[in-house]
């Protein structure tokens, strides 16, 4: 290219450039309120199981309910 047209050719290549360079990340939408809710649900399903455990009518072993 002439001289003249340098400027046009190197604001593509620039522009390119820094395009290839961009890296996105995704990231996931969780609810705190929603995901709190699972935590308290997991809390719950586990103390149930232990309770069943210590009324002696669990079929699971109490080192297998964590």
């Amino acid at each position: 290219p002439a001289d003249t047209n340098a400027e046009e050719t190197l604001n593509p290549l620039k522009y390119a450039n820094h395009a290839c360079n961009i890296r996105n990340k995704e990231v996931v939408n969780c609810d705190p309120l929603l995901a709190q809710m699972r935590r308290v649900k997991s809390q719950i399903e586990q103390l149930q199981a232990k309770q069943s455990f210590y009324r002696g009518d669990a079929t699971i072993p109490f080192n297998e309910l964590r």
